[in-house]
């Protein structure tokens, strides 16, 4: 279990877990909680864990993204600026401590808009990308041509 770093303030906060994969809600929940942060299936904030890959895209179709913290580790470029384009509070890209996701709570819940992403170029224009992710969501070539 994560423990606080000696003289760090503790901070008490509560935030929803969003993640398909179990073992990762309990691990990176239970390493919350030494640094202020608990879980609470009512709170406004949510941290959603893109676990697996897709399964932000899916709930961020689903419900609105305003007091999100979004993490994935996913490699592609494009879908990091889809999830952008939801207009989470947060995203962060690649590997992040659990301290470093308790930062991005506090950061989101004092109302900050961020991102956390590698350098990146993508050579597709946004429609491209709205067509890749209509696929990606699995919309039949009838409806995304319908688009």
């Amino acid at each position: 279990m994560l423990q606080p770093a000696a003289g760090e303030v503790l901070r008490q906060g509560h935030y929803r877990m969003e993640c398909a994969i179990a073992a990762l809600t309990a691990e990176v929940g239970g390493n919350l909680e030494p640094l202020g942060w608990s879980m609470d299936e009512v709170a406004d904030l949510a941290l959603v864990i893109d676990g697996p890959w897709g399964s932000a895209l899916h709930l961020l179709l689903a419900q609105p993204a305003q007091q999100m913290v979004l993490l994935t580790d996913n490699p592609c470029p494009e879908y990091w600026e889809d999830l952008w384009d939801f207009a989470p509070r947060a995203l962060l890209v690649g590997g992040h401590s659990v301290a470093d996701i308790a930062k991005a709570l506090a950061r989101a819940e004092a109302g900050e808009t961020f991102r956390q992403v590698p350098r990146h170029h993508s050579p597709l224009t946004v429609g491209e990308r709205k067509l890749l992710q209509a696929a990606a969501i699995g919309l039949e070539n009838k409806k995304i041509a319908a688009q």
